[in-house]
Formats: structure tokens, sequence, C-alpha cells
């Protein structure tokens, strides 16, 4: 060995022996005497004792350190990573104990216990075997082990036979007593069950296996008190500083109780408690989003929810309370979504399906609620509110006679429930049969029930058939009962205004509105009055006031509009029809719906398709002509602008319409028209927050990011939630003060938002810095979960291609030209890609795209270069000639097409073409290739 080689040998041990010191981080030097071994021996028992788990595996590593064969420190440390939950290490470093030399029968007890945590059921029956020489009570803990491991596979028999074969050895085992309590909630016996959970409790108070069963046994009990005893004591067990599976399970627990009382903050801090330290554990998070929905925090409950999607997407309870959750949002899309998977996967869930069938519903197919509901729904009492329901369905479809003999048989079978009565008294109203409803009104109100809403309709019903006299009587009955209730007097006042007795109507609705000024039943009332009167400009005011507090209340809108027309004001009052006609659900609305869905997907054809529906069902409708514009503007922006300059001619206060001009107006690169009718969208709409949004956008193009940034704090103190918001924050912070105020802006809108564009931006942050596997890596994560992302794909594509890692850039642009088969700018990034991986291709890509986008420089210099390369010369000169007088100022494209006239014999002209652009000094991509082919001319 030479002189240099001993060097090098010395300094690589030497290299490894400070590593082997280093990495345990101990307080001492390296190598430790016999009697450094027992002080932390002694140390981490005594760290145990006291409950500082991580403490105690600390010292008992510094042993294992420079003695790894030391078998009790690794049956220990075996033992502590038991306590701490983590039976995957305890088996290990047990196992590992075991061979170097620890107590058997001890090592086969701990292991046992380790894999059974796992679920391990058959490894342990076949692993775990019980000896003659073990000690007694270990044969019967394993014995235990073995009745529990057969419980977990169902073999309660086995199980049986284990639990007897261990109590002839010892019966007051820790793991014998425990399998017989479960064997005994097994066989429903309740009196062994107790007597067994005594002995053990008595024996072994501190177990926490025990103390979480009888908390278990105790809320079956319903004994509330019990069970939290006993799941305190379990959390008063845990190891100090931290939460194992024992402490989490007892704080689910307890989560649990305090959610049935509605202590909503106590279930809070329980479950907070818990995702601080398991923050992507699925049931932790399922109890959080569920905390979440019932306190009506709908975005955290969605948040939590998706946590849990993410790790278990078939989770049937997440899926069902999202259903909810977005049908509480009138989400019925989404709702529809998330219910379709459970049934699908849990037919027989019957909430689920009823659930799905009222979505089914409130979508308007009225088709597939009624087969869904009938699917679940049996002639029983138990099933009446579903019968009930299906006769809603069949009253909303047009059905009057088949919805009423549904709910006269729902009825039938529960007599007693005011839900199902009151839908049909409904539904005898709305068909006419006011004597029917007044029967089965009567009879509740004659039985003493004071139930408002019922002696509320029971008025206007005896009204409606002209029996004054009841009416007036049991409105009065109503006014003493609630003297201090606007709805009191507007009951009154409908009464006079059946009898046609305007003055008391009208003193009774003002009354009414002295009570509640901005009450929208006698605003309504009296305006009607007004009108009567001759009273228009009156009537105008109230309904203004009624729109003041809903905008799209489709009855006052509809009474503006009358008096615009009788004003002669007819423009005026066709906006405002069609704004009534948009704010209920219509058949109208939902093609509008759909369209911009499609648009939103990129689907400019069929948002078109559906527009064009919506426009020959309503010819007038704003909304109709605004799909059409909007679903034109992608492929005719020159017509698309045509159509919304009328539009906002015809239908002059119609905000929508002047924030499309606008968008529009930007395309075409009008700044001042844009502005303009931003400006106008935000004075007929001022809480228009798109509109904001996009004035602030055009503020920081401007530069004017304090202008920008004022408006969006404006926009996130209405709408903290609002993603765009944040990403237009971040744009503007990133001109004020850099990236790092930037980046929490745009985290903060991917957190909120499936939108793309805020992953782009953190993308392109990381960029900035110079961090581009960082850039690249949030972009893989996102598509993990988005994979149909084609920006981001192609932004991914990109940045791999702008790295040098063309191989994964031309992974990325195959699987997006399988979406995107005719893109051209997809065509031509693969070409060029092909072409670097010499396949042949490239030409007939390149080509292809060349056909689809003629004028664009960028493809067809992509086309003539990969010409040149294909050996056909003369046909590259052409082409890049074109792309050249397109885009003169281009140095890569003057390269090659100086390299073209080099190849087809111009060398004099390549020479002049290469001297104009290396002279400027100014770099380009190819600059380094344009310099040796001028060396070579």
């Amino acid at each position: 060995m030479s002189g240099l080689q001993t060097v090098r040998l010395f300094k690589k041990k030497f290299s490894s022996l400070i590593l082997v010191c280093l990495i345990p981080l101990l307080v001492v030097s390296c190598g430790n005497s016999e009697s450094d071994e027992k002080e932390f021996l002694q140390r981490a028992k005594d760290y145990r004792e006291s409950r500082q788990l991580a403490a105690a595996a600390l010292e008992l590593k510094n042993i294992l350190v420079s003695n790894p064969q030391h078998a009790e420190a690794r049956y220990l440390l075996g033992k502590v990573k038991q306590e701490q939950g983590d039976a995957v290490t305890s088996e290990k470093e047990t196992r590992r104990g075991l061979s170097a030399g620890w107590d058997e029968a001890a090592s086969k007890r701990q292991l046992a216990e380790a894999m059974l945590r796992q679920g391990k059921f058959d490894e342990v029956l076949e692993e775990i075997r019980v000896k003659d020489q073990y000690p007694k009570a270990t044969q019967a803990e394993l014995l235990g082990l073995r009745a529990a491991a057969y419980s977990g596979l169902g073999k309660w028999e086995d199980a049986a036979e284990e639990i007897e074969a261990g109590e002839e050895v010892s019966p007051d085992a820790v793991w014998l007593l425990q399998s017989k309590a479960r064997l005994a909630i097994y066989k429903k016996d309740r009196s062994t069950l107790s007597a067994v959970m005594k002995r053990a409790l008595a024996a072994y108070p501190e177990n926490k296996d025990l103390l979480l069963l009888s908390a278990v046994i105790a809320v079956e009990d319903k004994d509330e008190a019990a069970a939290m005893n006993a799941l305190q004591k379990v959390i008063d067990l845990e190891p100090k500083k931290m939460i194992s599976g024992w402490g989490r399970r007892a704080h689910l627990a307890m989560f649990r109780i305090y959610f049935k009382r509605k202590d909503m903050e106590a279930a809070k801090s329980s479950i907070e408690v818990v995702l601080r330290v398991y923050k992507n554990d699925p049931q932790s998070n399922y109890l959080g989003g569920l905390l979440a929905y019932s306190q009506k925090q709908y975005e955290l409950a969605e948040e939590r929810l998706n946590i849990v999607l993410r790790s278990m997407p078939e989770h049937r309870e997440a899926l069902l309370l999202l259903g909810r959750l977005n049908y509480q949002q009138k989400d019925y899309q989404q709702a529809a979504h998330y219910l379709e998977q459970v049934t699908s996967a849990y037919p027989d869930n019957k909430p689920a399906q009823a659930l799905l069938g009222k979505t089914y519903m409130m979508l308007g197919q009225y088709d597939d609620a009624e087969r869904k509901l009938r699917s679940i729904t049996s002639d029983s009492a138990g099933d009446a509110e579903l019968q009930a329901l299906i006769g809603i369905v069949k009253m909303k479809s047009g059905d009057a006679s088949t919805g009423i003999e549904e709910m006269k048989k729902a009825l039938a079978h529960k007599p007693s429930d005011k839900r199902i009565r009151g839908e049909l008294v409904n539904a005898y109203l709305a068909s006419g049969n006011a004597g029917e409803a007044i029967r089965l009104l009567e009879e509740v109100v004659d039985s003493g029930d004071d139930n408002q809403q019922f002696r509320t309709k029971l008025v206007y019903s005896y009204v409606r058939v002209g029996q004054f006299d009841k009416a007036h009587a049991l409105a009065d009955e109503i006014i003493s009962s609630q003297p201090d209730q606007a709805r009191s007097y507007n009951l009154k006042a409908a009464v006079y205004e059946g009898q046609g007795n305007i003055s008391a109507t009208t003193e009774n609705y003002t009354k009414a509105l002295s009570i509640q000024s901005d009450n929208k039943q006698a605003l309504f009332g009296l305006a009607h009055i007004d009108q009567l009167q001759g009273h228009d400009d009156k009537a105008e005011q109230r309904y203004l006031m009624i729109l003041k507090n809903n905008p799209g209340d489709s009855s006052a809108l509809v009474g503006l509009a009358r008096l615009q027309a009788k004003k002669g004001l007819a423009e005026e009052a066709l906006a405002t029809l069609n704004k009534a006609r948009e704010s209920n659900p219509s058949a109208l609305e939902a093609r509008l719906i759909l369209s911009s869905f499609y648009l939103s997907q990129g689907d400019a054809e069929k948002a078109l398709l559906i527009a064009n529906e919506a426009q020959a069902i309503a010819p007038n409708a704003p909304g109709a002509a605004l799909a059409v514009a909007r679903a034109t503007m992608s492929s005719d922006i020159n017509e698309a602008l045509r159509l919304l300059e009328n539009l906002v001619k015809y239908s002059p206060d119609y905000a929508e319409a002047h924030f499309n001009l606008a968008q529009a107006r930007g395309i075409t690169g009008d700044e001042a028209g844009t502005r303009q009718a931003l400006e106008r969208a935000l004075e007929l709409k001022p809480a228009y927050v798109k509109a904001q949004l996009s004035l602030a956008e055009m503020d920081l193009k401007a530069g004017k990011a304090g202008a920008a940034l004022k408006v969006v704090d404006k926009v996130l103190q209405e709408q903290p939630g609002n993603a765009e918001a944040y990403v237009l924050q971040g744009d503007a912070l990133l001109r004020q003060k850099g990236v790092a105020a930037a980046m929490g802006s745009y985290e903060q809108a991917a957190k909120i938002s499936n939108k793309t564009v805020a992953i782009i931006r953190i993308s392109r942050l990381y960029q900035i810095q110079g961090k581009t596997d960082e850039a690249i890596s949030a972009l893989e994560q996102w598509l993990q979960q988005h994979q149909d992302d084609f920006v981001v794909r192609f932004k991914l594509a990109n940045l791999f291609l702008a790295k040098g890692d063309n191989d994964a850039a031309y992974k990325e642009y195959v699987h997006i030209n399988k979406k995107f088969a005719e893109n051209p700018a997809v065509l031509n990034d693969l070409a060029w890609l092909k072409l670097q991986r010499g396949d042949n291709d490239a030409l007939n890509m390149a080509e292809r795209a060349s056909r689809l986008a003629p004028e664009n420089p960028a493809i067809q210099d992509t086309y003539g270069w990969i010409l040149l390369k294909t050996g056909r010369a003369e046909s590259a000169l052409i082409v890049l000639k074109k792309a050249l007088d397109n885009m003169p100022d281009s140095s890569d494209i003057r390269y090659h097409y100086a390299a073209a006239l080099a190849q087809t014999g111009d060398k004099e002209k390549a020479r002049k073409e290469l001297d104009e652009i290396l002279k400027t000094g100014k770099p380009f991509s190819e600059k380094e290739a344009a310099q040796k082919l001028r060396e070579q001319l």
C-alpha cells in the first residue's frame, strides 16, 4: 500500500469514526464504558418511571450507539416505543433484543403485543407459542394475547379456548382479563363483563387499554361521568410532552361526548389538541370537520374533510358530510357528486339516498329524484317522510294529483308529523283545494296546538274562501299572544285587504313597519295600496327598499318593472323583468349556469351551444345574450364586442354586461374603454367584487401597487375566502416588498381554492429565487391531486425544458398532447423535443403545428429548423425567412436563417446575418452556436 493510499484510508476511517460519534448527539465522548452503560440504563429506567419516554429512549440509544448488541437496552427501547404508541419500532427493537440474548419469555410477550397492535393477528398465532419453561404469569399473558388475536379474526370459540387455558395458569394476567372482557361484550354477557372489568381495573388501575374499554362500556351504559373519569385518567397517564395513540383515542372519545352534549367549546379544545399532533389523521380530521360543519364553518369543514379523502378517498362519513355541506350551501351539483359516490358504494345507506333524491329535486331532475326516493321507500310508517318527499317531487314536476296522494299516504302512516301535514296543506293550496287545506289545519288548531305556522296558514285559507269572521277571530288571537311581532299585524292587514277595507289594511301594515322598518310583507302590501291610490312614486320607493336588502327579490323586481312600464320606460322595465327571471330557479337559469361552467372549463364550443339554447327560450333575456357574447369571446373577439356593446345599450343597468364588455375591451388593448366599463359596472353594483379586483389589477399594471392593495384589503374584509383577491394581493406585495411577502398570499389562495393561478404564482416565486427544483416540486405535488390540470402540466414541462431535463419535459408533453392533439404550441414543443431525441416523427409533428399556426413565427422557426436538421435546406430557408420577417428582432431565428443560408451555399449572406446579431453583444440561447458557425464561415 502506497503512502498516499494509507493517508486516504486513515482519513476515511477517521471520518467514519467522527460520524458514528456525532450521530446520536451524545453529551459524552465516543465509546461507553461498562459503568457508563449502567448509568445510561438506570437513567433510562428512571425517565420511563416518570413517563419521560423521549428522554428514556435517548438514553437507551446512547448505549446502543457504542454497543448495538446490548440486549436489555434493545428490549427496554422496544418497551418504551410500545408505550409511546409506536408498535412498528417496538417490534423491531424487541426482535433485536431477543437476537442479542434477552430473556425469551419477556421478549415474546412484548413482541406479541407489538404485533397485535399492528393488526398482525395471523402472525401472532403463527409465531407466538406458549412454552412450559416460561413463567406462569408470562404463559397466561401470551394465552391472553393469542385470544385477542383470535378475537381480531372473529374466531371467538378459539379465543374462548385460549382464555380458558390461561385461567388455569394465572387468571389475573392483564391480557387475559382484556380478552375475557371483549369475549363477554361479543356474547352480550353484561354480568360477566361487569365482574371482569371490576377485577381488571382493581388489579391494573393504570392500564390504558382497560381504561379506554371501561369508557366505551360506560358510554353504552349512558354513564357519561364514569366515561369521562376513565378518559381523563388515560390523558393524565400520558407521557410528558406528547400524545400517544391511547391519548389520541381518549381525546377523540371526549370530543364525542362533548359534541353529543352540544358543549362545542370543550369539543373544539379536545379535537384541536389532537390535530396539532396528528395533522393528517383521517379520524381526527373527520371529527374536526363535523364540528366545523355543525358551527357552519363550511370552508374549514371542507378543508378537514378533504384531508380525510386524500388518504381514504372512499371514507363514507366524510363523503356524506361533504354532500350535506354542499347541499346546505346550495351547491347541488357538487352535493350530487359526493352523494353519488356514497350511494354507489353503500346502496343501503338511506340517509345518503334520501339526500341525493332531494338534491336531484333541487337540480330539477325530477325523474331521477323520484326513482332514487322510491328505491328506498317502503309502504310503512318508518318511511312516511320519504313518501312525503316523493309527493313534493311530483308536485314540483307538475303532477299535483299524484303528489297529493303520496302525501296523504305519508300522513296516514304518521298523522302526528307536522312537517308532512304542512306539506300536504301546501299541496292542497297550490292545487286550489282550500277546503281540504282548511280541514287539515283546523284539526291541528282545534287540538290546542299553538303552532304559529299552521295558525297563520289557516287565517290566509279562511280569507281565500271568504270566511272573514273566522279569519279575524284567529288573527286577533295571534295578536294577543304575539303583540310585538310585525307578522301578527301583517296577518290582520291581509284579512282587511281581503275584505277591501283599505284604511284598516294601511293601518295594520303601518303598525307592522313601526315594529320592523324593513319588513318585506308590509312593504309589499303598502306598495300595492300606493299603486291602487295612484301613488306610484311611493310604491317605487318601497320596492327599492326591498331590493336594497335583497337585490334579487323577484316579486319586488316584477312590481318595479310594472311601474317602469307604466311610465313608458320600456327598456328599463325589460331589464328589470329579465333580472327577475334570472333570480329564480328555472330552465333558463340552468342553461346559463351550464354555459358558464363549460366556459370555465375552456370548452367555448359547448358553452356557445348551451347559450344559444337559452336565448331561444328567452330571446329578450340579457343573461342569455350575455352568455352568447361570453362564449363568442374566445373565438371571435370582434363579434363578442359587438354583442356586448349592443347589450349595454339596451340593458344599461346590467352591471354584468359592463363588466364583460370591460374584459372584451381589455383583450383588444383598449385600456381607457376597459376602465370606463369597469367603473360603470361599479356605479351600478358597488359591491361587485370582480369589477373591483379588475380595476385593482389595472392599477397594479400601471405601477400603482399601493392603490391595488387598498382595494384588495377592502375585498378581503368582506370576503376573507376570496382566492382571487389573495392572488392579486400577492402580485402587489411582490412589487412592493418582494418574494417573502408575496408567498404567504399565494399560499393562502392555494389553500382555499383549487384554482390554478395560485400554484403557478408559487412556482414562479421559487423560480425568481433560483429554486427551480422547489418550483418543479410544487407543481408536481399539485398535479398529484389535479391530474387533469393541463395549465400546470404545461408550466411544469416548460420548467423541465428550462432546467435542461428534456426527458422529463417530453413525458409531460406526451401527456398534454393526448388531451390537446391539435394545439400548435404543444405540437411545436413536442416536435422540438423529438428532434433532440432523434425521433423521425419530429418533422411530421412540426409540419402539423405549422399548418395550424402558419403566421406564428416561433412555430415556423421550429418547423424550419427541423427541416434544416433533416436535410431539407431549401425548404427550411423559405420557412425561416418567413419566420424572420414576422419577428425580425429574434436573434435565435436569425441564427437559424443564417445556418440555412450557409447550407444552401450563400455563405456571404450567412456571414452578414451572423455579424448583425453578434455585434450587438446581446445574449440569446444559441449565441455560442452562432459564434462557432461564424468562425467556420
